[in-house]
């Protein structure tokens, strides 16, 4: 409920990545309603390795991930106001 008692409800960002674990490269699928945004890779360490602006028509990403080191890795997909991370497991 926001300051006037009005409920809002936020939508969920639909999206799915595979495969998971990956060697090679790794598909992300978004869902249509998503805004422009950006994807972005972060190692166990927290920094930084990958990043790319997304355009509200994108509903497929295909990223490399065959330099990546072996390891988890935290995928955050941020549409708008939203943030959605998901874990991802590199081989």
């Amino acid at each position: 409920m926001n300051s006037v008692g009005v409920e809002t409800v936020a939508k969920n960002m639909e999206w799915n990545l595979y495969p998971n674990p990956a060697t090679t490269v790794i598909t992300i699928n978004i869902s249509s309603e998503n805004e422009p945004g950006n994807i972005k890779i972060y190692s166990t360490s927290g920094q930084l390795v990958y990043e790319q602006r997304i355009g509200q028509e994108q509903s497929e990403v295909s990223i490399d991930v065959s330099n990546f080191s072996a390891g988890m890795y935290t995928v955050m997909l941020q549409s708008g106001e939203r943030v959605s991370t998901k874990k991802l497991i590199v081989k």
